[in-house]
Order: C-alpha cells, then sequence, then structure tokens
C-alpha cells in the first residue's frame, strides 16, 4: 500500500455551515447528522462528503466533523474537526463523540474537552453525547457544532 495513502486513510474531515431554524431540535437533529456522516463515510463507498444545506431559517450553525484512528485518534479528531471552526468558535458547543471496537477511553475525552476548552475560552459550554457506531472499526468519530447565538437547554 501507498505510503501516502495509509497515512491519509487513517483520517477524514469534513465542514459544513447551515442555516437552521432556532426552533428545532438540535439534540435530536445532531443525532441524525453525526450518525449520516460516519454511515456516509464508511458504508457508502468511503466517499469525501462537502455539503452546504441551506435552509429557510434564522441562524447559522458551522459543523465540523472528523475521523480519526491509530495513535492520538483523539487529538488528531478533535483537531480536525475544529480547525475550520476557530473563527466562528463560539461559548455554545454541542460535540458528538462515536467509537466502536476501540472503545473511547475517559482519557480521550478528556483531550478532546481540553482542546476545546483552550480553544474557546473555560467558559465554553459543552454539551456532550457518546455512541457506538460499528461502521468505525478502531477509528473515533466527532462532530462538533457551534452558533453564535445558539442556546443550549
Amino acid at each position: 500500500m501507498n505510503k501516502n495513502y495509509q497515512q491519509t486513510s487513517n483520517y477524514f474531515s469534513v465542514t459544513m455551515t447551515l442555516e437552521i431554524n432556532p426552533e428545532c431540535n438540535f439534540e435530536e437533529d445532531f443525532f441524525k447528522m453525526h450518525k449520516s456522516l460516519v454511515q456516509t463515510r464508511f458504508a457508502n463507498n468511503k466517499e469525501k462528503l462537502a455539503s452546504n444545506d441551506n435552509r429557510q431559517t434564522l441562524k447559522t450553525v458551522f459543523i465540523g466533523f472528523a475521523i480519526a484512528s491509530g495513535n492520538d485518534r483523539a487529538t488528531k479528531a478533535i483537531e480536525l474537526a475544529l480547525l475550520p471552526l476557530l473563527v466562528n468558535l463560539s461559548k455554545n458547543i454541542f460535540l458528538f463523540i462515536s467509537s466502536y471496537s476501540t472503545k473511547i477511553s475517559i482519557d480521550e475525552v478528556g483531550v478532546i474537552n481540553d482542546y476545546i476548552q483552550e480553544k474557546s475560552g473555560l467558559d465554553a459550554h459543552i454539551v456532550m453525547m457518546l455512541s457506538e457506531d460499528d461502521n468505525l472499526g478502531d477509528a473515533i468519530a466527532i462532530t462538533v457544532m457551534t452558533a453564535a447565538n445558539l442556546k443550549i437547554r
């Protein structure tokens, strides 16, 4: 296997900007979106995603998504997921983490949260959800959603 392919096949990242209705159920919609990204990445011929979904609504939401495996997978994934969002990172952040055969450890959760706190400030409000997804194998998937006026319940 080509060395460059092997290095790049261990991670994947995508960024989206969505216009959303502030009255929607963020938690349910966020879960569905994260699940869809994981399934599309791994179940549908490993095609890369690039999506701008515009809806008639009031707020812009910034979404970063990344999948990483191997050593330091938590650090790689959160860096990739947050990289395009750093300019727009607000204090209200939804964080969704999935893993499967190699379960996410409490240390990895700590690395991810510490990185977000470092980039967004210690007063950031983070709502975190964890799940299992059998499409991931040994990889970890992270989705981060943030918006300037996003209200977290």
